[in-house]
């Protein structure tokens, strides 16, 4: 009896660990989703990213909004920012993700089933803890559809916003060359005179 209550103990706080894991990777994803938002509504303009940005997006180190005090004052969110939050959430996602593996392995050990599935543990746990996962496994897939979308939509308006920048870079080189063209390398433009049409 007492072997059988020691199995039960460790299954449950296996379980309690799972789903707090679980929890927590909601948490971040829906951190993502809401930083992705705010960078899809801002101005396109606010969004690209400078040379010295580029740069930092090297470092995983997450950073929270309220670091950088300039872009919240103007209600702004620079890209590198969502880089290294994305970088460092989903290393930290995928470390869970591994702990989770383990501990399911071991709570399926312990309720003698073959996988930690909703069909397998349906009857197997009590009706609340296999609601709550189910809720929180919907929830997740739920989410990371939403991130899925967003990062796409993302992508979309960057696409855009690059081949403007391509043809603007291409309007500006033709003129360029036009100019040359008329005047010669390295001469400047002659003034322009006016002219008093009254004489």
């Amino acid at each position: 009896m007492a072997g059988k209550m020691q199995v039960n103990v460790l299954t449950e706080s296996l379980f309690k660990r799972i789903i707090d894991a679980l929890e927590a990777d909601l948490a971040d994803y829906t951190h993502l989703i809401r930083l992705t938002e705010r960078i899809r509504d801002q101005d396109k303009g606010t969004v690209l990213l400078s040379a010295n940005e580029r740069q930092d997006t090297q470092d995983t180190e997450p950073i929270s909004l309220t670091e950088s005090s300039e872009h919240q004052n103007a209600g702004t969110v620079p890209l590198s920012i969502l880089i290294r939050e994305r970088a460092a959430t989903f290393a930290t996602l995928q470390n869970r993700a591994e702990e989770v593996r383990g501990w399911g392995a071991e709570f399926c050990r312990g309720l003698g089933i073959k996988a930690f599935t909703l069909k397998d543990l349906d009857g197997r746990i009590p009706a609340q803890a296999y609601a709550r996962l189910s809720q929180c496994l919907s929830g997740l897939q739920e989410r990371m559809a939403m991130l899925q979308q967003l990062s796409a939509d993302l992508k979309a308006m960057f696409e855009q916003e690059l081949e403007g920048t391509k043809l603007e870079l291409h309007r500006l080189q033709g003129r360029k060359r036009l100019r040359q063209a008329y005047y010669g390398q390295g001469q400047e433009a002659p003034e322009a005179r006016f002219i008093d049409k009254e004489k």
